[in-house]
């Protein structure tokens, strides 16, 4: 009796477990699908805003962003809580959320924010560098200069991003990629705007493999920069 008691009570706990285990990857397969409707929402309602398909001041509400994008309200929250961290959609209560203006003073914040780390990270990069990353940034900079970067605006902000990032990786400091990372980011809607300026990089990635920490100021500012 005491054996099959025993026989009865795993059997008991086996099926809790397996009815746990089941709901844990019901769980975890639900969190997942909502996370990846959620990055959706936020990377196409990203891409509008940059280029302008939803303007500097357009007004709507998470209704009609649901509609449009033609998902349930939760991702389309979750995607405009992440716009709003970015600074490029701003909440009203009761009323739905706006998309913010580009305003001058912005820009210049996002220079001189990008000119302190940007510059940091080239001097922290520059010492320990190496041969295949200062082949990579002169790739990324004669990229800045084919025909389809002065035509497809999504391919020169790839390479434009990947060549600052580049420069943020190499100085092998976490904190201070993301910082870039972030920044870069936030420049997106004003790149988008002077996308059409034929200026090349500069050619300062030769002065990194002469190891000059000069040449800071002039590789974290974007092409054309006085």
């Amino acid at each position: 009796m005491l054996s099959q008691a025993i026989f009865v009570c795993d059997e008991e706990i086996g099926n809790r477990a397996g009815s746990w285990r089941m709901k844990a990857e019901m769980t975890s397969t639900g969190l997942e699908k909502r996370t990846s409707f959620a990055d959706r929402a936020y990377e196409r309602l990203r891409h509008d805003i940059v280029r302008c398909a939803l303007p500097p001041g357009a007004e709507f509400t998470e209704t009609e962003l649901a509609e449009r994008l033609q998902m349930s309200k939760t991702p389309v929250r979750e995607a405009l809580a992440r716009l709003q961290f970015e600074g490029v959609v701003r909440a009203y209560p009761r009323r739905g959320y706006r998309i913010e203006p580009i305003r001058v003073s912005d820009i210049n914040e996002i220079f001189d924010a990008r000119i302190v780390l940007e510059a940091g990270a080239v001097g922290l990069a520059v010492p320990q560098i190496s041969a295949a990353e200062l082949d990579e940034l002169d790739r990324l900079a004669a990229a800045s200069t084919d025909r389809d970067y002065m035509v497809d605006f999504d391919h020169s902000q790839r390479i434009n991003n990947a060549f600052h990032e580049s420069i943020a990786l190499a100085s092998r400091n976490a904190r201070l990629h993301r910082m870039v990372g972030q920044t870069i980011t936030e420049f997106d809607r004003f790149f988008f705007l002077e996308a059409q300026s034929d200026a090349p990089y500069p050619p300062a990635t030769s002065r990194m493999r002469r190891s000059s920490p000069s040449c800071a100021r002039e590789m974290s500012l974007p092409p054309g920069t006085p």
